[in-house]
């Protein structure tokens, strides 16, 4: 990535706010907005929808909100009902739909590209979700805390029939799914905040491919999310803030935004934009 082609977005639950930075560089660029000022209070998430808007979930009220990320246009409120969704964690896209993932509710809920409730389904195996993703074959892969029945922290669902058809991630390798995402390799990149860790699994077989980061080499701390710029680079958000790591050598290669640089206090989640 050259500087000021890619956006980094952030959004931060203790500091309330989402804020933008040059992907490339660190540089920070301003607070995109704040979460009691969109009705979303302490976003855990952020997500470009197919339709131009910004997407924030806030984890205190259970709010969906959205707005426009130029223009200068108010933020209005997608989605609110606390009868199915409670402490939501992250969403993404399926066809018109949005899918919002709920910590407390154990779900993921499906609303209508209207704001209307379509449907929920998870409960009660979705137990203590922290990410999840939809791959190309259509199918919804969930990281949870290692469930005490399957003894597994990566779930595999069918959204089309609402149905859990294979876990994978043996308590032996991995705790804690904290964060998931598709490499350009194909295979599946999950973080591990209990163990300090970062490994790559076989989606067809579920088995574990690779220790990408050892937790015992303490390189992170706490890891809860991760994801895949654009040209490949992998960036996994820790408790010290946003680190490039190399995933072939599992080396930081910088820690690009550090907590305490005046913004970061608790980042969740990141996401990548072309810069406009």
């Amino acid at each position: 990535m050259a500087p000021g082609q890619v956006w980094l977005l952030v959004a931060d639950r203790d500091a309330d706010a989402v804020f933008r930075y040059d992907a490339a560089t660190g540089e920070y660029l301003d607070l995109v907005a704040t979460g009691a000022a969109i009705g979303a209070e302490r976003p855990s998430s952020v997500r470009l929808g197919p339709d131009g808007f910004l997407y924030v979930i806030g984890f205190e009220r259970a709010a969906v909100a959205r707005l426009r990320l130029e223009g200068g246009a108010a933020a209005e409120l997608f989605f609110r009902d606390s009868s199915v969704l409670e402490e939501p964690v992250e969403l993404l896209f399926r066809g018109g739909d949005v899918v919002v993932l709920g910590n407390d509710t154990r779900n993921a809920v499906v609303v209508g590209p209207d704001g209307a409730l379509a449907t929920d389904f998870g409960y009660p195996d979705m137990r203590a979700a922290h990410d999840f993703l939809l791959a190309p074959d259509d199918l919804l892969y969930v990281g949870i805390d290692s469930h005490p029945a399957f003894g597994t922290s990566i779930q595999v669902w069918d959204p089309a029939a609402r149905a859990r058809v294979a876990d994978f991630g043996q308590l032996d390798d991995i705790a804690s799914a904290t964060g998931l995402a598709l490499g350009p390799d194909g295979l599946l990149y999950a973080c591990d905040s209990y163990r300090d860790q970062v490994l790559s699994f076989d989606r067809a077989t579920g088995r574990l491919a690779s220790v990408v980061v050892d937790g015992s080499a303490a390189t992170l701390q706490g890891p809860v999310s991760l994801d895949f710029a654009p040209d490949g680079t992998l960036f996994v958000i820790d408790e010290l803030g946003v680190a490039v790591i190399d995933p072939n050598t599992g080396a930081v290669v910088s820690r690009l935004i550090e907590v305490g640089d005046g913004h970061l206090v608790r980042p969740r989640n990141l996401t990548f934009l072309p810069a406009i």
